[in-house]
């Protein structure tokens, strides 16, 4: 295994650190923590979608490059689409761990460390007992899900060079007149 495939899962945790000191650091309680975790929570899934993107954008580049550079009857060479999955398969298992971890001891720290990486989705995670239930579990399992399935769409997508913003952002910021055609 290449070593920038094990290393991507430290980045994952690097960005979720990250983004939850940058949620603390500019959480304002004027703002409704639902919406306040909406806008917290999308700029980190897009920064994951975006590290993703770029890795199977990437490897679509280098297998092209490789193809061209065949002998004469060695069968060409194919992206393996699901590799995304398993190259953000550690981020989510670390995120599970520390979940079912904190669930099955109920420390404090443990509870504190889980809180603090989920921080970015707070606004929509109920509130920490002193028991920990199915809600907690539930919800926090969800996020987890929810930092994983971008991990995995990024990469078919960027396998694929497909990107919806390359599409709709440039339609909406260069909006051409109704009378101005161009050839």
């Amino acid at each position: 295994m290449n070593k920038k495939y094990l290393l991507v899962p430290f980045e994952c945790i690097g960005l979720q650190i990250f983004f939850a000191l940058l949620s603390m650091v500019f959480y304002i309680s004027v703002i409704p923590p639902m919406l306040f975790s909406f806008f917290s929570a999308w700029l980190f899934l897009w920064t994951l979608h975006s590290t993703f993107w770029q890795l199977g954008n990437k490897e679509r580049k280098q297998i092209a490059i490789a193809n061209r550079h065949l002998d004469d009857g060695v069968s060409i060479i194919r992206q393996k689409r699901y590799k995304g999955a398993l190259i953000a398969l550690p981020f989510f298992v670390i995120n599970i761990t520390i979940l079912l971890l904190t669930y099955i001891t109920n420390n404090d720290i443990l509870v504190f460390v889980e809180s603090f990486l989920h921080f970015s989705f707070s606004g929509f995670l109920p509130l920490v007992n002193d028991t920990l239930d199915n809600v907690y579990v539930s919800s926090r399992l969800l996020v987890c899900l929810a930092m994983y399935i971008p991990c995995v769409t990024a990469y078919i997508s960027g396998s694929y060079n497909f990107s919806i913003t390359e599409i709709v952002f440039p339609k909406i910021l260069y909006k051409s007149k109704p009378g101005n055609k161009q050839d």
